[in-house]
């Protein structure tokens, strides 16, 4: 099931990962189901007024996901009230804190979905049974691609940030 949620983190402004990490874990908590966030910021780095969190996902990603989340994503950009519209993403599912093959497919059908729109993907976080962890690295810090060894040929590759 997925549901509208407006954002219960009093933090507004989401200028680091740092910062992001912090209203992750604030935001959604110990990780207790396989789910999908989906958060956006605006081009100041203000968190838009939704959350979107998307339940009861199966292992595997359905051929259609990706179309999902373009639309997801397409829809809260309409309502954007400036340029630089960002999208925040946490993969939550209890269990060890690297990601597995169905992470891979699960963030590679976002990644995706934002490549499709021409949408930044700001931040890839993994709330796991051991916390939250950023899987993408800082902008402007030389390396914007997220990359953590996987042997998925289809996944981004991500890597836990510095």
């Amino acid at each position: 099931m997925t549901s509208l949620r407006e954002p219960p983190s009093p933090v507004t402004h989401l200028p680091s990962h740092e910062v992001i990490t912090a209203w992750a874990r604030d935001t959604i908590g110990a990780a207790s189901q396989h789910q999908i966030w989906f958060a956006f910021l605006d081009g100041d780095d203000q968190i838009m007024p939704v959350v979107v969190p998307i339940d009861d996902l199966p292992l595997c990603p359905p051929a259609e996901a990706q179309d999902g989340f373009s639309g997801l994503i397409s829809t809260v950009r309409s309502a954007a009230p400036n340029s630089g519209f960002k999208v925040i993403t946490v993969l939550e599912r209890p269990g060890k804190p690297s990601l597995t093959e169905s992470d891979h497919a699960w963030l590679a059908e976002v990644a995706g979905a934002c490549a499709s729109l021409d949408v930044a993907l700001r931040a890839v976080l993994l709330n796991s049974s051991h916390g939250v962890r950023m899987l993408t690295d800082e902008p402007g810090s030389g390396d914007s691609s997220m990359s953590e060894t996987t042997s998925s040929a289809t996944a981004p590759s991500l890597r836990p940030a510095s």
